[in-house]
C-alpha cells in the first residue's frame, strides 16, 4: 500500500488523476443506468440497452485508463502502439458486455458473482494490454504480489456493483452500484501502477504505429464528449421512457386495482413483488400487513392473523410449475376461494384468488332445487301410478262383469242397458287414459323403443281396428303408401300405432260423409335413417285458422260446443305432439272450415331388416288352443282374480289362482306351467319382484312366459315390464280379446320350446 501511494504522490499529476476518477464515476454512473434499463424490458429491447451498457462501461474503463496514464511522468518520453491501443477498447468493450449478460441471463445463484468476475477480469486485461502498448525507454518490470492484488479488487469490486446494480431498486441503488464500479476500476488501475518498477535502457528507441500523448490526449477528449453526447441523449430518452413507463405503470396500477380477483406476482426466488386492493380487501388485509419480499408463508400467516385463514393449507410456497394449477380454499370465516396459480417465463408466477362463495351456493341452491323437483316429480309419478291403479282395478271388474253379463241370455231391453253400460265404461277408460298418459309424458318419462317392425302392418292393423266404426258412420276407410318405404324399419311400432289411432279416430269422429285416408311416405336422412311422414285426410267439418294454432295445447278442442257434441278431454292431440316429438319428427295440420283436414306426424326411424319373430299387431289374430295349458292366475284382488278366471274358463282353460307373488314363486316350484298372469302391485311381493325371483330359480321354471297384468297404464311401463323379465304387457281393464291372443300366442310358444 505504501509503493502504491508513493507511486501515485511521486510519479503522477494530482489534477489529472482527479479527472480520470471523475471520467470513470460518470462513465459507471452511466453504465448502471442503462444496466438496470435493460433489467426492466423484454426481448430485442434488452439486448440493445445490455450492449449499450457494455460499450459505455468499455470506453470508460479505457478512458480511465489513459487519462490516469496521462497523469504518469515516469520521466521518459511516452508514446503508445496503436494496434494495441485499440485492441485494449475491443477487449474491455466485450467483456463488459458479455459480464453483464451473465448477470441478468444466467441461473439465479450466483449470476451476479459470475458476471462481476467477468467484468473485473476485462478491466484487468485492458489494463495490461493497456501497458503493454506503452513504448519508453526502459523495461518494465512487476511485483507479482501487487499484480494478483490489482485484478482482485477489481473482480471484488465488480461483482459487488453488478450484485447490487441487479438485486436493489431506486436512485440509491443506483449510486451504489456505480460508486463500486468506479472503486473496481480506479483501484485495480493504481494498485497495478504500484506494481510497476521501471528499469532504464539508455539507446533504445521505439517503432512501429505511435500514438503521442498529445494524439492521445485528443482520441480520449474525442471518446468522453462522444460518452457525453451518448450520454445526454440516453438521459433525454431515458426520461421520455421513463415518463411513458410512469404513465403505462399508473395504468397498470389502475387496472390490477379495479380487478375483481385478488393478484399476487412473484419472482423466480419465491418473493412478492406487487399485489393488487382486491387482495387486500378480500382478506381483510393492511398494506402494511404486506409488502415486497414477503413469501407465501408469511402471506399465510398474515391471513391467519386477520382472521381469513384457510381451514386446510393448500397453498405451494415453492411453486416451480410449468402448467397451471388450480384449487378451492375453504376459509375459517366461511367464505369459498378460488385459487390459481399461472407461470410466468422468468420462473416466477402469478396468484389470483377469486372469492366464489356466492356461485358455490347457487350451486348448492340449484342442487337442492333440482333434487327437490325430482323428488316432486317421483312423488308425482308414484301418486299417478297409484291413482291408475286404484281407478282402473274397480272398472277392470266393472267392464269384466258387464262383458261377462253381455254374453248371457238378455232381452231386448237388458241388452241395450248392457250396450250403453259397456260403451260409458269404454269412454271412461279413454278418458283416464288420456290424462295419465299427457301427465307421465309431461314428466319427460318416455323414451321410445327401437325394434324392428313393418310399416303394413302397423297400418292395416289400424285399419282392422277402426274400419268397422268408419263403416258404420257411412265413411270408407282407405290406406295407401309409397312404393318406395322400406318394408322393415326400427322404431317404436307401439307410439306410432297410437299417434294414428288418435288420428283417425277423431277424422271418423268429425267427418259426416264421404271417407278418411292413410297415406304413408318418406325422405332419405344421413346414414340409414329415414323421416316417416303418415298423412290423415278427411272430408270433415274442417278447423278454423284461428284455432289451429292452439289445437294441439293440452285441453284444447275446436270450441267448447265440441266437448259436448263429440266428447273427448282435448288431451289426444297434445299427447300426439309429445309423442312424435320423442321420435325426433313432429305433427301439424292443414285445414280450412268445410274443406275437410289433413293431419300429419313425421317420426325417425332406421331401415331395418325382415325380423325372425314379426312385432305383433295392435290385434292380433286368437289362435285356437286346446284347454291343455297350465296357465297360473296371481292377482290380489279377489274379483280380478274371479273375473281372469271366468273369461280363461269360457276358452275351455282351468286356471289356478294365487294371491300374492311370494304365492305364485312357490307355485312354479311345485307344478309345470305354459303361462303365469301376473298382476305388479300386490302385497307382500310384488309382480316385479316375483319375476326376479322366477327368473334366478333353476331349472325349466325359470323360462316360463310371464305377462304382466297392471292397472298402472302410463306411457313407459311396457319398459318396465319387459326390463324386469316379463315377457308380454296387458293393462286393466282386460280387454278379453287381448287377453285371449295373448294366452294363445305365449301358450303355443310354450308348447313349441316344451316339443323341442
Amino acid at each position: 500500500m505504501v509503493r502504491v501511494l508513493t507511486c501515485l504522490e511521486a510519479q503522477h499529476d494530482y489534477w489529472l488523476v482527479l479527472l480520470a476518477g471523475c471520467v470513470c464515476l460518470l462513465t459507471s454512473l452511466a453504465a448502471v443506468n442503462l444496466l438496470q434499463r435493460a433489467r426492466v424490458v423484454e426481448g430485442r429491447s434488452r439486448l440493445t440497452w445490455l450492449a449499450i451498457a457494455g460499450v459505455v462501461t468499455g470506453c470508460g474503463v479505457w478512458s480511465t485508463h489513459f487519462v490516469a496514464m496521462l497523469a504518469y511522468t515516469p520521466g521518459f518520453p511516452i508514446r503508445y502502439d496503436m494496434p494495441t491501443t485499440l485492441s485494449s477498447l475491443l477487449v474491455a468493450t466485450i467483456m463488459t458486455t458479455a459480464g453483464f449478460a451473465s448477470a441478468l441471463f444466467g441461473s439465479a445463484r450466483g449470476r451476479a458473482i459470475v458476471g462481476g468476475a467477468m467484468v473485473g477480469a476485462g478491466i484487468a486485461t485492458m489494463h495490461y494490454m493497456g501497458m503493454a502498448s506503452l513504448r519508453i525507454p526502459a523495461a518494465i518490470s512487476w511485483m507479482p504480489d501487487l499484480v494478483i492484488a490489482s485484478v482482485g479488487l477489481g473482480i471484488v469490486f465488480a461483482a459487488l456493483a453488478l450484485l447490487v446494480a441487479t438485486r436493489g431498486e431506486g436512485y440509491l441503488s443506483s449510486a451504489g452500484a456505480a460508486l463500486l464500479l468506479t472503486l473496481a476500476i480506479v483501484s485495480h488501475h493504481f494498485v497495478a501502477m504500484g506494481a510497476i518498477d521501471l528499469i532504464p535502457q539508455p539507446g533504445s528507441s521505439p517503432s512501429g504505429s505511435l500514438l503521442s500523448p498529445v494524439t492521445l490526449a485528443v482520441s480520449i477528449s474525442a471518446m468522453a464528449a462522444t460518452l457525453m453526447l451518448g450520454g445526454l441523449i440516453a438521459a433525454m430518452f431515458d426520461r421520455r421512457s421513463g415518463q411513458q413507463l410512469t404513465i403505462s405503470n399508473m395504468r397498470l396500477d389502475a387496472a390490477l386495482n379495479t380487478m375483481a380477483q385478488g393478484l399476487c406476482m412473484f419472482g423466480a426466488d419465491g418473493r412478492l413483488q406487487l399485489r393488487n386492493e382486491s387482495y387486500l380487501k378480500m382478506y381483510h388485509l393492511s398494506p402494511e400487513q404486506i409488502c415486497a419480499g414477503m413469501v407465501v408463508d408469511q402471506l399465510l400467516a398474515a391471513r391467519k392473523a386477520a382472521g381469513t385463514g384457510q381451514q386446510v393449507i393448500k397453498a405451494q410456497s415453492n411453486y416451480r410449475g410449468t402448467v397451471p394449477i388450480f384449487w378451492i380454499d375453504d376459509l375459517v370465516d366461511g367464505r369459498t376461494i378460488k385459487v390459481a396459480y399461472r407461470p410466468m417465463p422468468n420462473g416466477g408466477w402469478v396468484a389470483t384468488h377469486e372469492d366464489i362463495t356466492e356461485s358455490v351456493r347457487a350451486t348448492a341452491d340449484l342442487k337442492a332445487a333440482k333434487e327437490a323437483a325430482e323428488t316432486a316429480s317421483r312423488a308425482k309419478s308414484d301418486f299417478l301410478a297409484m291413482m291408475s291403479h286404484e281407478i282402473r282395478t274397480p272398472m277392470t271388474g266393472m267392464m269384466g262383469m258387464i262383458d261377462l253379463l253381455a254374453g248371457t241370455s238378455l232381452d231386448e231391453e237388458q241388452r241395450g242397458m248392457a250396450a250403453v253400460a259397456r260403451e260409458s265404461s269404454r269412454n271412461l277408460l279413454a278418458v283416464v287414459n288420456n290424462i295419465l298418459d299427457f301427465s307421465k309424458l309431461e314428466a319427460g318419462q318416455l323414451t321410445p323403443e327401437a325394434i324392428g317392425f313393418s310399416l303394413d302392418h302397423t297400418l292395416k292393423g289400424v285399419v282392422a281396428l277402426l274400419g268397422p266404426q268408419a263403416h258404420s258412420h257411412g265413411l270408407d276407410l282407405e290406406m295407401s303408401r309409397a312404393d318406395d318405404i322400406p318394408a322393415w324399419l326400427i322404431g317404436d311400432p307401439i307410439r306410432i300405432g297410437q299417434i294414428l289411432f288418435n288420428l283417425v279416430g277423431n277424422a271418423i269422429k268429425f267427418t259426416a260423409q264421404g271417407s278418411v285416408r292413410i297415406v304413408a311416405s318418406h325422405r332419405r336422412l344421413d346414414g340409414e335413417a329415414i323421416e316417416l311422414r303418415i298423412e290423415v285426410i278427411d272430408s270433415g267439418v274442417g278447423i278454423p285458422p284461428d284455432v289451429q294454432a292452439t289445437l294441439f295445447d293440452p285441453f284444447t278442442q275446436a270450441d267448447t260446443s265440441v266437448s259436448r257434441r263429440y266428447g273427448g278431454t282435448g288431451l289426444g292431440l297434445a299427447i300426439c305432439r309429445q309423442l312424435s316429438r320423442a321420435m325426433g319428427g313432429d305433427i301439424g295440420v292443414e285445414s280450412a272450415p268445410g274443406h275437410g283436414s289433413r293431419f300429419w306426424f313425421t317420426v325417425q326411424c332406421a331401415v331395418g331388416e325382415r325380423p325372425q319373430i314379426a312385432s305383433p299387431p295392435l290385434q292380433p289374430a286368437i289362435a285356437s288352443a286346446a284347454g291343455t295349458l297350465n296357465i297360473l292366475v296371481v292377482d290380489d284382488t279377489p274379483i280380478i282374480r274371479g273375473l281372469i278366471a271366468k273369461l280363461l274358463s269360457r276358452e275351455g282353460y282351468q286356471p289356478d289362482l294365487a294371491c300374492n307373488g311370494r304365492d305364485a314363486v312357490a307355485a312354479v316350484q311345485s307344478k309345470p306351467y305354459d303361462i303365469v298372469l301376473m298382476d305388479m302391485q300386490m302385497p307382500e311381493l310384488d309382480g316385479i319382484s316375483a319375476t326376479g325371483q322366477i327368473r334366478r330359480l333353476n331349472g325349466p321354471a325359470r323360462d316360463v312366459p310371464i305377462i304382466a297384468l297392471t292397472a298402472n297404464a302410463l306411457v313407459g311401463q311396457r319398459e318396465i315390464c319387459v326390463a324386469a323379465g316379463m315377457n308380454d304387457f296387458l293393462t286393466k281393464p282386460i280387454d278379453p280379446d287381448a287377453l285371449q291372443a295373448a294366452v294363445a300366442r305365449w301358450g303355443a310358444i310354450a308348447r313349441n320350446r316344451q316339443a323341442a
